[in-house]
């Protein structure tokens, strides 16, 4: 601090204007004497009782005066010290504490006034003091009444306190799950019952069927008894229908022993009692405008008056944990389904393995040994079981053999394919013709497949006379392999199931020795490569020439099906079928 000295002239003018100045302010002023002055010699706790036994109001304006319910300035000269320093003897000192430490000298400091009806008001103090050969002899002040400012501000606080809690809140329940729910809701009751300083914070869940509700969730203060085990699968209507009733049509419940028991029935205040609650608080969980159950707060040591706060707060809450709860059951739901679904598949599953098998016993994957031919085939169905067909029914001189293609793929293809099979050996064992047998085939398939057609090749090999009769029913041409010739059997029809009356024809030629009839379907190329290029059936064609060298039959398919599988990259989209017939 840095001491001038003035002259007394000067001194008296500077006073003149600081006297006009702090009359005229809005803010309070004072003027304090010491009646002793005080030696800055003296230790801090004997400068702080010094003050409060010798310093009196001199000199204050209007505003001070009324900031300590003195109607006039008179009424407030020759208080003590004391009066102005704070709300107890305790504060006093320790504003005077601060003011000798900072050398008699204190700015905005804030301080607190009892007054009347034990009210706080909220003041801003300045005080300096005024030195005179090391004595302290007057002291200048001002205060200001903060009271409204400082009331803002803590409400400010209070609401952005409340803005985090609920973004906490929100943030928590967006990233709720089925097994986090439980805990995130207690830690949300717990959070909003100490920031309100309420006794009980708790949610209510009503049953599937709206009849039974539950207290799901329940935080009790320190020292308050929790009633949530006695609070499960009430009847709603019959233990809380005034309850029911208000949160059905307003959303709203709030009560107070005091005067609000008309609100209630007797079962209902029965249930306050029992829980010593003085004032309740609900708001109600909803899905669209269906009640789900209700949060609430209760007061338990005295009645409370609820404000529009804790009803807005309530309000945010019960919206956030609504859309939490519906989230999280929408999960429990996909996780039902998911696990429904799954079974389903892995029962499926266990079908399509049944299923497999089966079609392994109907489609003809192993022939009868003879010395006049020698029967190869190759199945590879697109999905575990398909929709292409193989079959032979052996007779004394003579084997019937049938080759075909179940539109579509998967099950029901598989299904179709097991009854054209049975179909076939049907018709064959009653030695029809090749032609005669589709025709039968058609007949009676007609009636039991409604959804599919059938593209198929029956041929008949009298193995001693080396005598073929074929017949199609809108299959891809035979392909016939003897030396260096390669040639398409001609004939076409029209596929079964596609029309009613119909009539198939048969050709027949000797084979020679040596020659290989080869059986194919169009999974074989109707293929596309990455360029999205078709193989087609010619080239697939130009594949069974180059291979046609090989004279073993399983190696002359396996060459071809590679080569195949090479031109897709191994991407097919049909089942893979052929059958060779070599004739010794």
């Amino acid at each position: 601090m840095v001491i001038v000295n003035f002259s007394p002239i000067e001194i008296q003018r500077m006073k003149d204007h600081a006297y006009q100045f702090m009359h005229k302010s809005e803010d309070g002023f004072c003027s304090l004497s010491l009646e002793k002055p005080m030696p800055l010699t003296l230790s801090l706790e004997n400068q702080t009782e010094h003050i409060l036994s010798f310093t009196k109001i001199s000199e204050c304006n209007v505003s001070m005066a009324k900031i300590y319910g003195c109607s006039t300035k008179e009424k407030l000269i020759g208080t003590s010290f004391a009066k102005i320093s704070g709300k107890s003897l305790d504060e006093s000192r320790s504003l005077i504490h601060a003011f000798l430490k900072n050398k008699c000298s204190l700015q905005n400091y804030d301080s607190e006034l009892r007054i009347e009806n034990n009210a706080i008001k909220n003041l801003l103090s300045n005080f300096f003091g005024e030195i005179e050969s090391g004595h302290l002899v007057s002291i200048w002040g001002s205060q200001k009444d903060i009271t409204q400012i400082k009331s803002s501000q803590i409400k400010l606080e209070k609401m952005l306190f409340l803005e985090k809690l609920l973004g906490r809140i929100s943030k928590s329940f967006l990233s709720a799950t089925p097994d986090s729910i439980d805990a995130i809701i207690n830690s949300c009751l717990k959070d909003l019952g100490e920031v309100k300083h309420i006794d009980r914070s708790y949610v209510f869940l009503l049953s599937k069927y709206g009849n039974k509700i539950s207290n799901s969730h329940e935080w009790c203060r320190e020292g308050i008894l929790s009633h949530k085990d006695d609070l499960q699968s009430l009847n709603f209507d019959k233990t809380m229908p005034s309850t029911r009733n208000a949160l059905s049509k307003d959303n709203i419940f709030q009560v107070s022993i005091r005067n609000d028991y008309s609100k209630l029935t007797r079962d209902e205040i029965l249930m306050m009692e029992s829980q010593s609650i003085q004032s309740f608080l609900l708001v109600g969980l909803k899905n669209e405008d269906k009640l789900m159950g209700f949060v609430g707060f209760d007061a338990v040591h005295l009645p409370y008056d609820w404000t529009i706060e804790d009803i807005s707060l309530l309000q945010l809450f019960a919206d956030l944990l609504s859309f939490a709860l519906l989230n999280v059951n929408f999960q429990k739901e996909l996780i039902e389904k998911d696990k429904s679904l799954h079974e389903f598949y892995d029962r499926m599953n266990d079908d399509l393995e049944i299923a497999k098998e089966t079609q392994k016993n109907l489609v003809s994957l192993d022939f009868p040994n003879s010395s006049y031919y020698k029967l190869t085939s190759y199945f590879r169905p697109f999905e575990k079981v398909g929709g292409d067909i193989i079959s032979y029914h052996m007779h004394d001189d003579y084997i019937d053999l049938m080759f075909g293609d179940v539109s579509g793929h998967g099950i029901s293809s598989a299904m179709v394919s097991g009854m054209v099979i049975l179909s076939f050996r049907n018709s064959s064992r009653l030695n029809e013709s090749p032609a005669q047998i589709l025709l039968s085939m058609n007949r009676d398939l007609k009636t039991i497949v409604l959804n599919h057609h059938i593209s198929a090749a029956c041929a008949r090999f009298y193995f001693k006379e080396r005598k073929l009769v074929y017949s199609y029913a809108g299959h891809p041409p035979l392909v016939l392999i003897n030396e260096d010739k390669f040639e398409e059997l001609p004939g076409m029809n029209t596929p079964l199931l596609t029309l009613e009356n119909i009539e198939y024809f048969e050709k027949d030629l000797i084979l020679s020795p040596g020659s290989r009839l080869v059986f194919y379907s169009d999974g074989c190329y109707e293929i596309f490569n990455r360029d999205r290029q078709l193989l087609g059936l010619y080239p697939f064609f130009e594949i069974l020439k180059r291979e046609s060298h090989s004279k073993d039959a399983a190696r002359f398919i396996q060459n071809s099906i590679l080569q195949i599988l090479n031109f897709c990259s191994g991407d097919i989209k049909d089942d893979l079928t052929m059958l060779v017939l070599d004739v010794n």
